[in-house]
């Protein structure tokens, strides 16, 4: 797997994937719930679909068939906004760390645990985000400082006993967010975020870059990728065999596309070739299990500010983009979380 790829990529460096779209599948409604999790194979998409007033955690078939619900939720009115925000399995898929529902505002985002039928085991925080399952046991999280803000310290849920610990104590001029963590258990790839000054107003002036952290100690890191200006909203993920690492980059006319570089933190080429402004689009994505094709959520062409999003199989060797989902233009959105 990693040679397939890895000969074709370098055969395409600074060359730009063009997608054909291949099939469009109607995404028809979620009927179980909850699903049996003898349904829920090895090869499973797990996303997230809100709208209508309920916000849906949902599996399906890598060619759109096979819909079941985990679980419904009715939200709340648009002053509480108690959607599914994100959800992810554990590595055995027996259970999933979801965030928003019950308890969530616009000001506060509630952490749950749930098994794998769908039923609400424990919270593990009141407000928090970035939830990332360190192994079957334990989750890890950054609680926020306070109403509305993405800083915080991490902590780490054990989901056996209920016992939360502080992690790692994050400075105030440096920022982490983890995405992934290897299969080895002692890396993390995420964001670095460092504060190099302050503008004219006052504001903080941060340098993001992607890196690659000692899971057992996050102030040791290597930067794979580095800028000035880049946008937070990078959300690294090595491929299942960590030999490539894709990234979500948002340039300043607000034009975000999907990229690969190598595992050492070398440049390949853009999986997308986006020209006009899509902010919504690639910040939802998730890795094939074979390292062979990426899924991500994305707007309709035209709706490039709507949240509204279906959602894409794009195929890394060939450029080939498949249609999944149809249900943007109802004003529902498919926000891709998982794939096993």
């Amino acid at each position: 797997m990693r040679h397939g790829i890895l000969n074709k990529v370098t055969l395409r460096l600074a060359a730009v994937a063009l997608p054909a779209v291949a099939a469009v599948l109607l995404l028809g409604g979620c009927e179980k719930n909850p699903v049996d999790t003898a349904n829920v194979d090895e090869d499973t998409i797990l996303f997230i679909r809100t709208g209508n007033g309920t916000s849906e955690i949902c599996t399906m078939k890598p060619d759109g068939t096979d819909i079941q619900v985990i679980s419904r939720y009715q939200v709340g009115d648009d002053l509480k906004r108690e959607y599914y925000y994100s959800a992810r399995w554990s590595p055995d898929k027996k259970l999933i760390v979801l965030t928003g529902g019950p308890g969530t505002t616009l000001e506060v985002w509630a952490i749950w645990l749930l098994d794998a039928k769908g039923k609400f085991l424990k919270k593990v925080s009141w407000n928090g985000h970035f939830p990332i399952w360190i192994d079957n046991s334990k989750i890890l999280f950054i609680r926020r400082e306070f109403y509305g803000s993405m800083g915080g310290d991490y902590w780490v849920f054990d989901v056996t006993t209920s016992e939360e610990k502080l992690y790692y104590l994050q400075p105030d001029s440096v920022k982490i967010a983890l995405s992934s963590i290897s299969n080895d258990q002692e890396n993390a790839l995420g964001t670095l975020s460092e504060r190099t000054g302050t503008d004219s107003f006052g504001a903080p002036i941060w340098k993001t870059s992607v890196a690659n952290f000692e899971l057992n100690a996050l102030s040791n890191y290597r930067r794979l990728l580095s800028r000035d200006n880049l946008s937070l909203s990078i959300f690294p993920k090595w491929s299942p065999d960590e030999s490539l690492i894709s990234y979500s980059l948002l340039d300043s006319n607000y034009v975000r596309n999907l990229y690969l570089m190598t595992a050492e933190g070398d440049s390949l080429f853009s999986l997308t070739n986006e020209t006009e402004l899509n902010p919504m689009a690639y910040t939802f994505y998730a890795w094939s299990p074979d390292g062979r094709f990426l899924v991500y959520s994305r707007p309709s062409p035209g709706d490039e500010w709507e949240p509204k999003k279906d959602i894409y199989i794009h195929e890394i060797e060939t450029g080939n983009l498949t249609n999944l989902t149809n249900t943007a233009i109802n004003r529902v959105t498919n926000h891709v979380m998982d794939w096993f």
